[in-house]
């Protein structure tokens, strides 16, 4: 089955296609590549190619007819640029690789290079699959705080950005009361300029100077009054990306407090 067929169906008007990004358009490519009958000796411009394309817009005139309104001639080339780019993004990440050389087919020219979809990429049922990849990749779990991996790492990639925004903040202020030995009646930024005092916080290290004692305070003040309290006041837009930054900032946090803790046990 050419791989238009599929991508027409996940992907039927061109202007949609080419509004995305070539690690957004590699979903719909991989699982139209996937659907190929023999997809292991694959040769990308001969499978996005002009006269592939064509080939199935020209099935039948119903076909034709439907897909030449969201498909135009203009729109051709352009589409197969498209997919060449997430072809490439496919390929830098492991979804599509080279075949081993005793299996590449030989010409005059020499070596003709052939492809075959990887084991990762044959996990990959629908695009959302790959889209789960990619937020995955955004946030690599063996590098956040061992809380943040457990408690809202799996929130994020389901794309409620917000909630695990404000969970991972939550859970910096839960630890740092429970490492202060505050109780539930101390909370927000209070309960950090308490916990942080340069004077008298339980969790201040009085070993550093006057100013990098008021720096730290306002570093965990300053993040749990921008990025926890909105969030649990009204709804907050926030990007896949712009959650990546703030989650890996709470990491952060978590492991200073934990220092902390490490501190007063030696």
């Amino acid at each position: 089955m050419p791989i238009f067929f599929k991508l027409f169906e996940i992907l039927p008007d061109a202007d949609h296609l080419l509004s995305l990004e070539p690690e957004e358009l590699a979903g719909p490519l991989l699982v139209s590549l996937i659907s190929l009958e023999n997809n292991q000796r694959m040769r990308p411009e001969g499978i996005i190619s002009f006269g592939a394309m064509s080939s199935v817009m020209n099935q039948s005139n119903q076909m034709k007819a439907d897909l030449l309104k969201k498909y135009p001639p203009e729109s051709h080339d352009e589409v197969l640029f498209a997919l060449m780019e997430a072809w490439q993004w496919l390929h830098r990440e492991g979804f599509v690789a080279p075949s081993p050389t005793d299996l590449s087919l030989f010409s005059s020219a020499g070596t003709i290079t052939t492809y075959f979809v990887t084991r990762r990429g044959q996990r990959v049922e629908t695009p959302e699959d790959l889209e789960s990849y990619r937020k995955a990749n955004l946030l690599p779990k063996g590098q956040l705080h061992p809380i943040i991996a457990q408690k809202v790492w799996s929130i994020f990639l389901q794309g409620d950005y917000d909630t695990a925004v404000f969970q991972v903040f939550k859970q910096v202020e839960v630890a740092v009361r429970k490492a202060g030995g505050y109780t539930e009646t101390d909370y927000g930024t209070d309960l950090i300029r308490k916990a942080f005092h340069v004077n008298n916080g339980n969790l201040t290290d009085q070993e550093q100077q006057t100013a990098e004692k008021q720096a730290r305070s306002d570093l965990f003040a300053g993040a749990i009054g921008s990025y926890k309290n909105p969030s649990s006041h009204r709804n907050v837009e926030i990007t896949a990306e712009e959650a990546v930054e703030m989650i890996i900032l709470a990491s952060h946090l978590l492991r200073i407090v934990d220092s902390c803790n490490q501190s007063e046990e030696n």
